[in-house]
């Protein structure tokens, strides 16, 4: 494994660019500097990107720690989005369907030598750190919104709200035991290789989950019930949720 420098294990100036976009909207809607309603588009879609880099940089690093070549996930590590995103499949698709006021796609994939990783185990536990990082932000979501004060603005406490639900969507989507998916890829460690599909079965099997979970009404409230087990814990006021998608659709208002 080459040796990795303190230069390389910096964060890149790009995810540095988008906690710095993100921290000056939220900044902005607390003390009410600009109109809130354009904020809050800013302060989600930035937000959504840090769990994204979150997501993919825990599968990269999870992939280094149990033996994959760090050199091939230096920018991973760095969580620099662009190394993770597309501009369709990550960016414009999941995008369009956060502004409908849907779950968000999973988009970016981090591509993992798992022949490097020996123990199953730990290819596992690989597929799991992503879902992992969403679920710690999460937390780190709940804990901001418990300081809120009462007075703070509605749009930044439904902002704070919406990111949650967002996170705990990515955390649901990403663990179905379904080919493409993060909750199959750590199943499918621990089965036999007859019983693995191919590309484009995974790719078929992909399709096919989100549109039945987006398409048809009972797929649909089934995982909105999941998500919703995941956020209640964390005493969220489920109205804000409503609050905040209204508020990022700002232009249809």
């Amino acid at each position: 494994m080459d040796a990795v420098t303190r230069d390389d294990r910096s964060l890149s100036p790009n995810f540095l660019l988008v906690l710095g976009v993100f921290a000056g909207a939220g900044l902005s809607l607390s003390l009410g500097w600009l109109p809130g309603m354009p904020l809050v588009f800013v302060f989600v879609v930035f937000g959504w990107l840090l769990g994204l880099c979150f997501h993919e940089g825990a599968h990269a690093w999870a992939a280094v720690r149990f033996g994959d070549d760090e050199s091939r996930h230096r920018s991973h590590l760095a969580l620099d989005p662009v190394s993770f995103t597309d501009p369709l499949g990550t960016f414009l698709l999941p995008l369009v369907f956060l502004l409908g006021g849907f779950f968000v796609l999973p988009g970016a994939r981090v591509y993992v030598d798992l022949g490097a990783i020996r123990r199953r185990l730990h290819r596992s536990l690989v597929y799991i750190a992503g879902p992992a990082a969403n679920f710690a932000f999460l937390v780190v979501l709940a804990l901001f919104h418990a300081c809120l004060s009462d007075d703070v603005a509605l749009e930044l406490r439904a902002s704070v709200v919406l990111m949650a639900w967002l996170q705990a969507s990515s955390v649901v989507i990403n663990l179905l035991p379904v080919p493409s998916f993060d909750g199959f890829g750590a199943i499918e460690q621990w089965l036999p290789d007859a019983w693995r599909p191919d590309g484009l079965t995974r790719s078929i099997a992909g399709f096919t989950a989100i549109f039945l979970i987006f398409m048809i009404d009972p797929m649909a409230k089934a995982m909105l019930v999941l998500i919703y087990l995941v956020i209640a814990p964390f005493g969220f006021d489920l109205h804000d949720i409503r609050t905040g998608y209204s508020a990022l659709a700002f232009w249809a208002r």
